[in-house]
């Protein structure tokens, strides 16, 4: 799909997740930004967890940065009730 930018991708994404489960995924992203893991060791984490995305290759960003911007999108990202 093509987004504008990786913010509108990431808030598309969560439509899937629970407010809880996006939660419980910022706390970990939080604990992988805690450590001095570089841009480089990020992205390969990334792969290894079979994200299926590559930061620098999918959006432009260093592994940090992306998951940064992925622990954004889920406090600003609006969840509505499941029907």
């Amino acid at each position: 799909m093509d987004y504008r930018d990786a913010s509108e991708a990431f808030d598309d994404a969560l439509e899937a997740f629970s407010v809880q489960s996006a939660t419980d995924v910022r706390s970990e992203i939080e604990s992988v930004l805690s450590t001095d893991m570089d841009d480089a060791a990020v992205s390969a984490l990334l792969l290894k967890l079979n994200a299926s995305v590559d930061p620098m290759t999918h959006t432009g960003m260093g592994g940090r940065a992306f998951l940064e911007e992925l622990a954004n999108a889920v406090v600003t990202h609006v969840f509505r009730p499941s029907t």
